[in-house]
Parts: structure tokens; sequence; C-alpha cells
């Protein structure tokens, strides 16, 4: 059983690594997108504001109406703040991640995946205990929340491990861009 457990770590490990690098690939794309926006709408509101004279105050409403655009497109992206689930490495991984529940909750629900000593398990011993042939026994640790664990603690690891971090755009680097 110690060959299983570690072989789950691992596939769960694997599994969340790669859709949180793609999930934060996708949040800090967004995030970058923002802030380039907010940065247009800035400059386009100082621009309409030299040009508010009778003279070019065609301008200063061609202005306002690209900056007025540019805030639509912002607050779109605001209201869509969850990273939608477009790519299909991240859905294969997902629905990967599923079947495995599945089929080791099918096959192995009744056998004990770990022991573990009852004073370190008496807070949660009726939460990670198995019914193994009829008698309960606090050393037993199931399937389900092992599984639950391993899930939950893989993916706090590679959040650890691939913090999100959103570059900020400067006005030297967006001039050379220009």
């Amino acid at each position: 059983m110690d060959g299983l457990c570690i072989t789950l770590i691992i596939i769960f490990l694997g599994l969340n690594i790669a859709t949180w690098i793609i999930t934060r690939n996708e949040i800090s794309s967004s995030k970058k997108k923002q802030q380039e926006l907010l940065k247009e709408i800035s400059h386009l509101r100082k621009e309409a504001e030299k040009h508010n004279t009778p003279d070019s105050y065609f301008l200063c409403a061609k202005q306002q109406r690209l900056a007025h655009k540019k805030e639509k497109e912002l607050q779109m992206l605001e209201n869509n703040h969850s990273p939608q689930v477009t790519n299909s490495i991240t859905l294969f991984c997902k629905i990967f991640k599923t079947l495995l529940f599945a089929f080791f909750l099918l096959t192995m629900m009744r056998t004990p995946i770990a022991r573990i000593p009852t004073d370190i398990s008496f807070p949660l011993g009726r939460f990670l205990e198995v019914n193994s042939k009829g008698r309960l026994t606090a050393e037993n640790v199931s399937l389900l929340p092992f599984l639950f664990l391993i899930d939950r603690g893989t993916t706090f690891f590679a959040k650890a491990l691939f913090p999100v971090r959103v570059e900020t755009i400067s006005e030297d680097s967006k001039a050379k861009s220009l």
C-alpha cells in the first residue's frame, strides 16, 4: 500500500501542478491586460482634456468615446475574474483526476490505505477510519479522506511553488513597444 500512496501523491501532484500553471498564466495575462487598459484609459482621458477647446472638440469627443469603449472592455474583464476552462490540457487534467477518484473509490473503498497511531488520529479518528471486515479500527485510514487530503495538499503545494506574478508595465517599456 505504501507504493500506491506514493504513486497517488505523484500523480495528483503532477496533475495539480499542470492545472495550476495553466490557470496561473491565464490569471496573470488577464491582470496584465487590465493594467494595460487602465493606462490606456488614463492616457485617453488626458488627451481628451487637452483637446477640450471649441476648435478641437471633435478630437475630445473621439478620445472620450475611445476611453468609454476601453472602460466597457475593462469592466467585462473584471466581471469575468474567474479563469475559464478553455484550455484542453486543464480540462483533460480535471477529467482524468475525476476518473481516478471514481476508479479508486469503486475498487478500493473498504481497503485501508494507511495506518496511523490512535493518539495522532484522535481528533479526526471517525473521519479517517475505515470499516474493515466488520469492525471499525481507528488506526486504518480509508481511501476517500486520503484522496481528498492528497488533492488539497498537492493543489496548495502547486500554488505555493508557482505563485501568481503580475508584471507592472512601466511608461518606458510601453514607449519602446510603440
